[in-house]
């Protein structure tokens, strides 16, 4: 049983370790893990592109 309490005390331990990053400790951004930026939805657009129908151009 000590083996277990063992492992998951190290294991806890490496959880927190992965949790901090340069926001919640002392370390540089530097440091932080660079992620991809989100993929961004596109929503089907209600209105047209362009000016003001019937609207004489210049």
């Amino acid at each position: 049983m000590t083996e277990l309490e063992a492992h998951n005390a190290s294991l806890e331990s490496e959880i927190a370790r992965l949790r901090k990053d340069s926001s919640n400790s002392h370390k540089p951004p530097s440091s932080d893990i660079v992620k991809p930026p989100a993929a961004r939805r596109r929503r089907g657009k209600k209105r047209r592109i362009g000016g003001q129908p019937g609207h004489p151009r210049h």
